[in-house]
């Protein structure tokens, strides 16, 4: 086998490549059938001195012709349109409640009862516990002055026509003196000061911290003022025109805790002795001591004492023939101590409300006096008739 030079070699190697390469536009590898070709090199190109050997033509074996394997078109796929899915609507289905049947009540008759026979039951007699009563008794003191022994035995057989309602109390405080302490001086200025109608043309000789002790002092700082100047109680009571008719006095509370009941009892003689002399046809009226707060009392000043004082005065007013009024029964509480109702968080000062019981208190007692007074004049009238 002759040698191939270069040139023919490098044909043949293209050639090859070419004809394996091939592709098909599926893919599949195409194999070309080549054709044997004869080269015929043309002898003119040569330069004449060469002498050139054709190249042997080399029969290629004959190439395997590949049949492609032919494209099997698939059937065409009938395309099934799936039917729309329908969604139905929502249907809400609603149970009903089951309608429970109640089981049947079954009545139950109760046994009757049977009641025993009553068994006697022996109630113990309560134990009733004694009320304290307090002293003096609850009702109101009504003291008024006696008259004379021939006068009231002609009131006694006579009938008086009148009432004392049929009578205007002011008649009895008009031109009357009240003095006393701070309470009494609490009094005038909370109801006649201001009640011309009942206690219109009084007079007011008080003062607070005033006390028989200090009335029966000469060269006292606390004598109360009257005209300008501060005077005993009947110096002053001399200046008043007319002379006055009536005093009512309240002291007791300045005076107790210093002087004793005795001290007081004997002190207060003698201021009235004084008074009784400046204005001898005066009368006089003492208005018992009012009860004080039971959270308050003390030693020397308490309801027990109080309530001892006033009896005293009410046995001195029947002996001297003077008038006893009492204020103090209307503002006990239950056991004889002062109502707080009607303190001003004092131990022994007053409310307006209490004032207005002890206005009541007077009125009442002023009405009773008029009505005894009339009948007194009644019955001298009767004696003047009899006598002649």
């Amino acid at each position: 086998m002759k040698h191939l030079d270069k040139n023919s070699f490098l044909f043949i190697t293209v050639g090859m490549l070419s004809l394996f390469c091939g592709c098909s536009q599926n893919g599949s590898v195409v194999y070309e059938e080549k054709k044997p070709t004869t080269q015929i090199v043309s002898t003119a190109s040569l330069e004449p001195t060469a002498t050139v050997t054709p190249m042997p033509t080399v029969t290629s074996e004959p190439t395997a012709t590949v049949t492609p394997i032919p494209t099997v078109t698939p059937e065409p796929t009938a395309t099934v349109t799936s039917t729309p899915t329908v969604t139905p609507e929502l249907t809400v289905t609603v149970t009903p409640t089951p309608t429970v049947t109640p089981e049947p009540t079954v009545t139950v008759t109760p046994t009757p009862t049977v009641t025993p026979e009553p068994t006697a039951t022996v109630t113990p007699t309560p134990t009733v516990t004694p009320k304290l009563t307090p002293t003096p008794t609850p009702e109101p003191v009504l003291i008024i002055p006696k008259t004379s022994a021939a006068t009231a035995g002609a009131l006694a057989g006579m009938e008086a026509g009148k009432t004392k309602e049929d009578f205007n109390v002011n008649d009895f405080f008009a031109g009357a003196v009240f003095s006393g302490d701070s309470v009494l001086s609490h009094f005038y200025w909370m109801v006649p000061y201001y009640d011309k109608e009942t206690f219109g043309g009084c007079y007011f000789l008080g003062k607070a911290g005033y006390s028989v002790r200090e009335a029966l002092r000469v060269d006292s700082e606390i004598h109360p003022m009257y005209q300008g100047e501060q005077r005993q109680i009947w110096e002053s009571m001399k200046l008043i025109e007319p002379a006055p008719e009536r005093i009512l006095l309240f002291f007791g509370f300045n005076d107790i805790g210093i002087d004793g009941i005795k001290g007081f009892m004997g002190n207060y003689d003698k201021m009235i002795n004084h008074i009784r002399e400046a204005v001898p046809d005066i009368k006089v009226y003492i208005i018992g001591l009012t009860p004080m707060r039971e959270d308050m009392e003390g030693k020397y000043l308490n309801n027990s004492i109080i309530q001892e004082v006033n009896s005293l005065l009410q046995e001195y007013c029947i002996e001297n023939n003077f008038g006893y009024i009492d204020v103090s029964t209307a503002l006990w509480d239950e056991k004889g101590a002062l109502n707080t109702e009607y303190s001003d968080g004092t131990n022994v000062h007053l409310t307006k409300s209490a004032y207005l019981l002890w206005k009541e208190a007077m009125v009442n007692y002023g009405k009773e006096v008029l009505l005894m007074e009339y009948k007194e004049r009644m019955a001298e009238e009767k004696n003047k008739t009899v006598e002649r």
